[in-house]
């Protein structure tokens, strides 16, 4: 069965993460700083903290650093990514856009779709109606 990924619509799904691989890697950006990134503030961590620390050190330091992102990354997939936890990310994140109002506006879309795709039965007693006037007073 061919999918689309359900975030960019535009690339077939990489199992088990229900998203693809774009989608992915664009959340571990995130989740995971570079190397350099990493070795940048341990060094400025360990000269601020501990002057006469070694390279040994600082080495040490930063791989414990990287394994600590990845672990986390791992425990965050471990069973599979769920598109829901990647487009919340995408959406807190997204640092592209120019202004305040832009991010409040795509969040608040953002949620009022989710809202639309869940069974209105979860919201019970809530009606059907007050369910679209509520989301209509989102926007």
């Amino acid at each position: 069965m061919n999918k689309t990924c359900p975030i960019c619509s535009k690339e077939e799904i990489l199992s088990p993460n229900g998203v693809c691989l774009t989608c992915y890697e664009h959340l571990k950006s995130y989740e995971i700083p570079s190397r350099e990134k990493i070795a940048i503030g341990a060094e400025r961590r360990l000269r601020e903290n501990y002057s006469n620390a070694t390279k040994e050190t600082l080495e040490k330091n930063i791989e414990s650093a990287v394994k600590f992102h990845q672990e986390n990354l791992d425990n965050m997939t471990k069973n599979g990514l769920k598109a829901v936890q990647l487009a919340i990310i995408v959406v807190d994140e997204a640092k592209h856009l120019p202004t305040w109002r832009e991010w409040h506006r795509r969040h608040i879309a953002f949620i009022k779709n989710l809202i639309e795709q869940l069974p209105i039965s979860i919201f019970a007693p809530v009606t059907k109606e007050q369910m679209n006037a509520f989301l209509w007073n989102l926007t």
